[in-house]
């Protein structure tokens, strides 16, 4: 292996798994979900490429384990941002002026189904 096939499996394509599984918690709101697409994506590259399927299996069985955490880092995080909003909005509603102090960011709409 050179060192740009190095450089690709141990940070490029874990980088693009991660941006890619926020991405997806974001539309999908389902983490088991967003870790099984990213797992069966790489799972039929992995049988594509037939002269080193098991390396690649096993690959795609690391890059699914980070899809899920990242989906359920991203989960929480977008729930704490939630509650957090909450109260400033709660906050803002019993001042006098009835202002919002809420950030853009996380006044949206719920992220994580509960």
């Amino acid at each position: 292996m050179d060192a740009l096939t190095i450089i690709l499996f141990f940070v490029v394509i874990p980088i693009a798994v991660i941006l890619f599984s926020i991405a997806l918690q974001k539309l999908i709101e389902s983490p088991l979900l967003v870790s099984a697409i990213v797992f069966i994506a790489f799972v039929i590259v992995a049988l594509v490429f037939t002269e080193s399927t098991a390396i690649l299996i096993l690959a795609a069985i690391a890059l699914g384990i980070i899809s899920l955490i990242t989906a359920f880092l991203t989960c929480i995080l977008s729930g704490i941002i939630d509650r957090i909003c909450e109260r400033n909005d709660n906050n803002a509603n019993n001042n006098a002026a009835g202002t919002k102090s809420c950030s853009r960011l996380c006044c949206r709409r719920k992220i994580c189904r509960r």
